[in-house]
């Protein structure tokens, strides 16, 4: 008797309760019930249709416990052939011949307990702790400054336990009238060693293993906002460890959002406790989103809906001053911890072939011998550190000294023991205007006996000579590019040589500018 009543759950799931599909949806529903039950007051037709329906399985869990009993006492028995073990020996044979291996994490439990700011955003910056499997698809749209946009579908599986890897297809879609496609799809595949990369328009790949940086323990939402937004990124490991980068990680690990959206707690608030989407329970925040140089977003007020068990970012919208929506990530699907195989995580390479490592585009192998001594850009005090330690070590040095140019740029390069200098100056750009405009003036500067690089601005092709003459301390050669309307301008002076070439700059404009370039005393 006690073997049977050990044996009766089994033996029942596989009689009487074979049919029913208690899935996920059902137990939520369970769930949801069992948090709500206090606000409910009296009771309504459908809590007596549940009682009546208890009642009928009650009897129906009966009969089968009864049955199961007469069965095991031998009143039930039929002339059937005794069991084999031919099942188990295929399973046994199916794993041994098989290198693939699979991983059934435990079921997600969904949360319903209100969370405070600080607890929303240390679950987003340490998801890698609430979840062990995830996948989903998602569409992913951006609207940036300059009005440009990017639009990307991106599906996705990913297993930090046991069989660690990730796998993710991400197509980009474009304006086939400016770039002759319509769409390019990428691949991503991770074994917990090995990364491929796969251009599927190229019919291309690429293979690395990947130096996976980040930290392992909890990290506390304090240590990433006192971190200044533009040198996040000179932090490799600030935020938590997870698989190598992947478009899949804007949702799973929002760590960069936490730190851009959610680092100054007075402009933002949570605006519901408890939403339901795709079946799992979402905080949503929204807020205004800080003014920062390092967030491209077009907007100004953001939208959150976080997954309270997990923290994972399942959608986000950004709304611009009007409350138009501008960009936006909406899934279609998230299922969190669902059994994954390693097979997910290794691809087909049936029809792709090796990407060749790049060669160096020198023309003259002495070229390798330069270094990168310094550079900034964008950021004008960062830009102005590295034009200060030029204008130290460079006594060479000649800058624009003009109020319709401003330093965009600004790189010390050194060949041995010959230092040169790169500077990129924007022409009358709109105070509204981000980055660095679309009128500049490239310069770069280095002594004559140096070697200089044969990639880049300064290399422009045939040109046809236009003028000469003398400017501060220097004589000038203008060229008039072929094909092109911009202008090189090439300078000597002593040992050294000065190149300007334009972009949306006229050749008299440039000459005038001219008159300003002067060396730094």
């Amino acid at each position: 008797m006690d073997d049977f009543l050990k044996n009766l759950k089994e033996d029942m799931n596989e009689t009487v309760l074979k049919d029913i599909d208690f899935d996920n949806k059902n137990k939520r529903n369970v769930k949801n019930a069992i948090h709500y039950k206090q606000k409910k007051t009296r009771i309504n037709i459908q809590q007596k249709l549940g009682f009546l329906l208890s009642i009928g399985f009650t009897i129906i869990v009966m009969f089968g416990i009864g049955y199961l009993t007469l069965d095991k006492l031998g009143f039930m028995a039929l002339d059937e052939a005794p069991p084999t073990n031919e099942a188990s020996e295929l399973k046994s044979d199916i794993k041994a011949g098989n290198e693939d291996s699979s991983f059934t994490p435990p079921a997600q439990e969904e949360l319903y307990e209100d969370l405070s700011k600080e607890e929303v955003a240390t679950r987003m910056l340490n998801t890698v702790d609430y979840f062990d499997t995830a996948s989903g698809e998602f569409e992913l749209h951006d609207v940036f400054y300059d009005d440009s946009e990017s639009n990307n579908r991106v599906e996705y599986t990913v297993s930090l336990k046991e069989q660690v890897g990730e796998s993710v297809k991400s197509t980009t879609f474009y304006d086939e009238e400016i770039m002759g496609v319509k769409s390019n799809t990428n691949k991503t595949f991770y074994d917990g060693q090995k990364v491929w990369r796969i251009d599927n328009n190229r019919g291309e790949y690429y293979v690395n293993e990947p130096e996976v940086n980040g930290k392992q323990q909890t990290i506390n939402p304090s240590d990433v906002f006192q971190v200044e937004l533009r040198k996040l990124y000179d932090s490799p490991g600030l935020f938590r460890k997870s698989p190598p980068d992947s478009s899949a990680h804007i949702t799973l690990f929002p760590y960069e959002k936490v730190a851009y959206y959610l680092g100054e707690e007075n402009l933002w608030d949570i605006e519901k406790q408890n939403e339901e989407l795709l079946g799992h329970n979402t905080i949503v925040l929204t807020g205004e989103i800080p003014k920062s140089d390092t967030d491209r977003m077009k907007g100004n007020q953001f939208r959150f809906w976080v997954d309270k068990d997990t923290g994972i970012l399942v959608q986000y919208e950004v709304y611009d001053q009007n409350g138009e929506l501008t960009s936006y990530l909406h899934p279609d699907r998230l299922e969190i911890n669902i059994p994954v195989s390693s097979k997910e995580f290794v691809p087909n390479l049936d029809n792709y072939s090796e990407m060749e490592p790049e060669k160096p585009l020198y023309e003259n192998s002495r070229e390798a011998d330069i270094e990168v001594v310094d550079h900034a850009d964008y950021f004008p005090e960062e830009v102005d550190v590295v034009l200060t330690r030029l204008e130290k070590e460079l006594p060479f040095l000649y800058e624009f000294k003009h109020q319709e140019l401003e330093l965009y740029s600004a790189s010390y390069e050194q060949y041995k023991d010959f230092k040169q200098a790169y500077l990129t100056y924007s022409y009358k750009k709109p105070e509204n205007e981000d980055g660095s405009g679309t009128k500049l003036l490239y310069v770069r500067q280095y002594h004559k006996d140096a070697v200089v690089r044969s990639i880049g601005d300064f290399v422009t092709g045939e040109k046809e000579k236009l003028e000469e003459f003398e400017l501060n301390g220097i004589h000038w050669v203008c060229y008039q590019l072929k094909n092109s309307p911009e202008t090189h301008f090439i300078g000597k002076s002593d040992d050294y040589s000065y190149e300007v070439v334009t972009q949306s700059v006229s050749a008299e404009v440039t000459k005038r500018l001219l008159e300003s370039f002067k060396k730094n005393d």
